[in-house]
């Protein structure tokens, strides 16, 4: 996410600074940006100096910091020490809520990551493969709704489904390592559905699926991604599809209010 994020600012005509997670960012993003300052999670007021160093006024949020970082060598700066001091909980959406405030007390602004690139943003319909019959459909539309409330509550924002039946749950161990629980169970007809949080701020941890995605699936054996339109990045999307269509699996958008 990172790095299309950039390319796509750069392709108008922005120019792109990073200051980029070392446990978390390619290496690769340093082609993509004009300017790149290696940091570790945690380190808060560096992310800010180095912002303000370089002229910046608009921040975007891209990719993801696994939650695990927060437990094994985690080293806040005194920045950072403060603001976690402050919270009431360390879920995600109060962690990232009070990043942007922080941010945003200081001058900055955050831009939607849905506003990034347009085609990034997965359409209502078919993306790849043939459309779901209307049964499939119907758990699909089914599943998104519990999706939706286990994101309400922190937990995860995928599921994956067998004919109705939850298989599991994405938590703190991420996204692909739930498709490959519930793709083991599912005998080959497990359904991944991802979805955002009923009161999503477009401006963070906005769900996205990729070509990681797709391989943790055929690894596992699952049918059908569907994503919730409108709300989801499709990350690298003809590659997806390529990927999708080897590994016979359909891809599909669905309406969060079930149209």
């Amino acid at each position: 996410m990172p790095r299309l994020a950039a390319e796509a600012l750069r392709r108008r005509g922005v120019r792109v600074v990073a200051a980029a997670v070392r446990e978390e960012a390619d290496a690769a993003l340093a082609e993509a940006v004009d300017e790149i300052r290696w940091l570790s999670v945690g380190q808060l007021g560096a992310a800010r100096r180095f912002f303000a160093e370089q002229g910046c006024q608009d921040l975007v949020m891209a990719g993801k910091v696994r939650k695990v970082h927060l437990f094994r060598n985690f080293r806040p700066d005194l920045d950072a020490m403060g603001l976690l001091w402050k919270l009431k909980d360390w879920r995600d959406a109060t962690i990232l809520s009070a990043i942007v405030r922080y941010f945003e007390e200081r001058g900055f602004r955050w831009l939607s990551q849905l506003e990034i690139d347009p085609a990034l943003v997965a359409p209502q319909g078919a993306i790849a493969g043939r459309a779901p019959d209307a049964k499939t459909l119907r758990w699909m539309q089914a599943a998104l709704a519990q999706a939706k409330a286990l994101a309400g509550m922190e937990i995860g924002q995928t599921i994956v489904v067998k004919q109705g039946t939850v298989l599991a749950v994405e938590a703190a161990e991420g996204t692909d390592e739930a498709i490959r629980r519930g793709g083991r169970l599912g005998g080959g007809e497990a359904i991944v559905v991802k979805a955002a949080r009923p009161d999503q701020d477009p401006r963070f941890d906005v769900p996205g699926v990729g070509v990681g995605t797709i391989r943790a699936m055929a690894e596992s054996g699952c049918r059908w991604l569907a994503v919730e339109a409108g709300m989801t990045l499709l990350l690298e999307r003809e590659r997806m599809v390529e990927e999708a269509a080897r590994a016979s699996i359909g891809i599909y958008g669905l309406a969060a209010d079930g149209g």
